[in-house]
């Protein structure tokens, strides 16, 4: 039997343990999913991009910015001939609709495409719709569904080691085991949403399905039937506890509004999920000393008991090196979980020395990457609309798949922030920093010598008069991360295997193609 004040302990005794790498990871998973919508109030009223300035690439590209109230009364409209009219209540209903759910949802990508099928024939906006629809769809089965399995694991592990890496919640990737999680989670999905539409049998499945990430953290190989089956006697007579373990956080959920949602992500979601997983490991604990039906399938032990140096050391002289590619002393790190002992072990290919954002580069390898953030920032300006939206719009200025100002950024962060990639936290402001402020300063140049006046937005920001600035900082400061600790050291992977007068070439070329690109478009 389990009480309330018990799980929270233990949950506040890790939230002080692992702080830091437990509200990194809430933040990235309420940026990257569409869980923690509270937490991501003023995070949702951004439209990711460093240019604000307003790009057209068509007649129906102002309806990119149709907001999620706009959906569903259109939707209305459409389907029950109901017309909602602007009132104070409606006005709030509007604030608060758009504030708390993500423009990614597979809900809002379907309805935008199915008003639009119904207004028009079949024509390139609809066609671009329902590919923002689908794109949407794999998004949630691929990559949501999967982080939220990468975050259960994360917390299951933090429990026990304080030293668990935030990179935890991509674990699933890295094993290259995806197909049955993926499946399993996807039907949860669709079973959840079925019920939802009866409303009352949508809040017990929420309860009843809740334990399915957990489970599959622990096994992911794990079929359907089973994780169902475990997940709903795990919950058998536990639903309205945990329903009440969760109206327990209702205070820190009213001091949340005032800060538009920064102490959700500050305190109280790595707060909640650390009390859900502590209930995940009370009530797998006492179903596997009943030894219940499928209770073998709990078989990763090492989550509850921290092995001894000395018996870490004698599982090490054990290890067969031919069940997996663990060879290296760096796995063995203490106070982390010995990944080589987990029941599934990843390709060799995935296995591989970590990447340096620290290494030297080169003025070419400089010229390079700042051609590589400006095609990928051209990519991130546009497909971000296409996937929220379901319209495609190029956001560059210019003819070309570039802007420039993603590779000006980039590489100034790359030039400012190598000596302190050890220090993430400092990296991260700096990068923030960086990109704003270049973003900022373009604009207002393009504004003073051009007349080009940033792009009106009828989010809540802007209708208060106020820029949305800390959105920016924090989207374009993850931007700014990913560059120096990914893309960067990735990408120079790949180009130093290719001729060094190949990559001038290719740079000059390059350079010729982005400077007549700019003369043509600054001249008309």
């Amino acid at each position: 039997m389990w009480k309330q004040k018990e799980l929270k302990q233990n949950a506040r005794k890790s939230l002080k343990t692992n702080y830091q790498r437990m509200v990194a990871v809430c933040f990235l998973i309420a940026l990257l999913t569409t869980l923690y919508a509270g937490s991501t109030f003023f995070l949702n009223q951004f439209s990711p991009g460093l240019q604000t300035y307003s790009v057209q690439s068509g007649p129906d590209a102002s309806e990119a910015m149709e907001s999620n109230f706009d959906v569903i009364a259109e939707t209305l409209h459409q389907f029950f001939h109901v017309t909602i009219f602007q009132t104070p209540l409606t006005e709030i209903a509007e604030q608060l609709i758009d504030a708390y759910s993500s423009n990614i949802s597979i809900l809002f990508a379907s309805l935008r495409t199915l008003n639009e099928l119904l207004l028009e024939d079949f024509s390139f906006p609809f066609f671009m719709m329902l590919l923002g629809t689908f794109l949407a769809i794999l998004y949630c089965f691929l990559v949501e569904n999967i982080l939220q399995v990468g975050e259960a694991r994360f917390f299951l592990e933090t429990r026990t080691y304080c030293k668990t890496q935030v990179r935890k919640i991509f674990f699933l990737y890295k094993l290259n085991y995806i197909r049955r999680p993926a499946w399993v989670m996807c039907c949860r999905s669709i079973y959840q949403q079925l019920w939802n539409l009866t409303i009352i049998g949508g809040i017990i499945k929420h309860y009843e399905y809740s334990m399915i990430p957990y489970i599959l953290a622990e096994n992911p190989s794990i079929n359907r039937t089973d994780a169902f089956l475990l997940s709903r006697r795990l919950m058998s007579g536990n639903k309205r506890r945990m329903f009440l373990l969760h109206l327990s956080f209702i205070g820190w959920y009213l001091l949340s509004i005032p800060t538009l949602g920064v102490l959700n992500f500050l305190l109280l979601n790595p707060y909640k999920t650390a009390t859900d997983a502590e209930l995940y490991m009370e009530l797998r604990r006492n179903y596997i000393r009943s030894r219940s039906p499928l209770y073998e399938l709990f078989n990763d032990p090492l989550l509850e008991n921290e092995l001894s140096e000395d018996e870490l050391l004698i599982q090490k002289a054990l290890y067969d090196d031919s069940e997996g590619p663990y060879t290296q002393i760096a796995y063995f790190t203490p106070q982390q979980y010995p990944a080589f002992l987990y029941s599934i072990q990843p390709p060799i290919r995935a296995v591989k020395s970590a990447m340096n954002p620290i290494s030297k580069y080169s003025i070419l390898d400089y010229i390079s990457l700042f051609f590589i953030f400006s095609v990928l920032g051209w990519a991130l300006e546009s497909f971000s609309y296409l996937t929220q939206n379901g319209i495609f719009i190029d956001r560059s200025l210019l003819f070309g798949p570039w802007v420039p100002l993603y590779g000006l950024s980039g590489t100034l962060t790359l030039i400012l922030c190598r000596k302190f990639a050890d220090q993430p936290i400092p990296v991260f402001c700096l990068t923030s920093l960086i990109y704003s402020a270049s973003g900022y300063a373009v604009n207002f140049a393009a504004d003073l010598l051009w007349g080009m006046a940033p792009m009106e937005s009828m989010n809540y920001f802007y209708d208060l008069g106020l820029q949305p600035i800390i959105a920016d900082a924090f989207f374009l400061g993850l931007v700014g991360c990913t560059c120096l600790y990914y893309i960067a050291p990735k990408s120079l992977q790949k180009l130093h295997k290719l001729p060094g007068w190949f990559r001038i070439c290719c740079c000059l070329i390059l350079g010729i193609l982005m400077g007549l690109d700019l003369l043509y478009t600054f001249s008309v």
